[in-house]
C-alpha cells in the first residue's frame, strides 16, 4: 500500500469532517514534517497513520477498507479520462472531464493526473504552445526539486517524461535520473499498464535520440518483457522496432531482421491507417518494404 497516498486520502477526510489541521496534528507530528510526508518527500512511518486515524475517529481497518474502495473507483474514472487524452480521443476526453469536474476528487495523485490531462488536452487542441506546456509542467512539479528526489511516483514520472519528450535542454538530465532510480528500484507506480508502457517509450525513444544504442536494446528488451507479463500490446510494436533499429544502426544484421520480423507481426494487428503509416516509417528508416520482407521471412521459416 502507498502510505503517502493513504495519508493524503486521510487529509481529505479530515477536511470533510471539518477538523482543523492544528487539532488534527496536535501531539502527533509537526506541520512541517507533515507536509513533507504529504508531498512525498519521505515515507511516513505507519504509527503516524495510526495516531491520525484516531483523530478522525475511524478504526485503521475501516480506514484502509474505505481508502481501497474509494481509491479504486476514483482511479478507474481518472485513468479512463487520462487514457483518452493521451490517445487523443479528445471528444470523449472532454465529456469525461466534464463529469469528473462535478465530483470531489480526494486522491492527490488523481487530482494531479486530472490537471495534467487538462494541460495535455490544451496542448493537443493548440490552446497552449509547446513552450507553455513545458513551463506549466515544470512549475506544477517544481522541477528543480523533483529532479533531485530519491524516489519518484507515477505523476512525477509522467510529467518528467513529457518534459523529456518536448524539452531539448532537459532531456539528458531527466533520462539519466530516471534510469538511475529505475536501476535502484526507487520508482513507484500504481501498476497502470498504459502509464508504465508510456514511460518505457519515452526512455527508449530518448536513448535513441542520444545515440545510446546498446541501452536502447537493453531497455527495449525490458519493455517487451513487461508487455508480455502484463498481457498488453500498448506500444509493443515500437519497443520491437526501436530494438530492431538499434541493431540496424550497429550493423547487427541477423538481430535486426529478427526484431523487424517481430515488429511487423505486431504492426499487422493494427488498423489499416496505422499499419500503413508504420510501414512507411520502416521503409524510410531501413529501406525495407515491410510486406515483402515479412512474406520472405515467412517463406524461409516454413521452407
Amino acid at each position: 500500500m502507498d502510505i503517502v497516498r493513504l495519508l493524503n486520502f486521510m487529509d481529505s477526510l479530515r477536511y470533510d469532517r471539518n477538523i482543523n489541521q492544528e487539532e488534527y496534528l496536535h501531539d502527533v507530528i509537526s506541520q512541517r514534517q507533515y507536509y513533507r510526508y504529504l508531498y512525498g518527500e519521505s515515507e511516513p512511518p505507519f504509527d503516524i497513520v495510526l495516531k491520525l486515524s484516531k483523530k478522525l475517529n475511524i478504526s485503521i481497518d475501516r480506514l484502509i477498507e474505505k481508502f481501497i474502495v474509494d481509491t479504486e473507483k476514483e482511479n478507474k474514472q481518472v485513468q479512463q479520462y487520462f487514457n483518452c487524452v493521451i490517445n487523443k480521443k479528445l471528444d470523449e476526453a472532454q465529456v469525461l472531464f466534464s463529469l469528473l469536474s462535478k465530483m470531489i476528487i480526494k486522491d492527490k495523485e488523481n487530482k494531479k493526473f486530472m490537471s495534467l490531462g487538462k494541460t495535455l488536452y490544451d496542448f493537443y487542441t493548440n490552446v497552449i504552445s509547446k513552450r507553455e506546456l513545458i513551463f506549466v509542467l515544470k512549475n506544477t512539479i517544481v522541477f528543480d526539486k523533483i529532479i533531485k528526489l530519491d524516489f519518484l511516483h507515477d505523476i512525477e514520472l509522467y510529467m518528467l517524461g513529457l518534459i523529456m519528450e518536448y524539452s531539448d535542454n532537459d532531456r539528458e538530465l531527466i533520462l539519466n535520473r530516471i534510469l538511475f532510480l529505475n536501476k535502484e528500484k526507487k520508482i513507484f507506480t500504481s501498476g497502470n499498464r498504459l502509464y508504465n508502457s508510456q514511460i518505457y517509450f519515452w526512455i527508449i525513444k530518448n536513448l535513441g535520440r542520444l545515440k545510446r544504442l546498446e541501452e536502447v536494446i537493453e531497455s527495449s528488451g525490458e519493455a517487451i518483457a513487461y508487455c508480455r507479463r502484463k498481457f498488453t500490446l500498448y506500444l509493443l510494436e515500437y519497443f520491437y522496432y526501436y530494438k530492431a533499429l538499434a541493431h540496424y544502426k550497429l550493423g547487427n544484421t541477423i538481430d535486426f531482421e529478427s526484431e523487424l520480423f517481430n515488429t511487423i507481426k505486431i504492426v499487422n494487428m493494427l488498423v489499416a491507417e496505422k499499419r500503413t503509416k508504420f510501414e512507411e516509417t520502416i521503409l524510410r528508416d531501413t529501406m525495407k518494404n515491410a510486406r515483402d520482407f515479412y512474406l520472405e521471412k515467412l517463406k524461409q521459416q516454413t521452407g
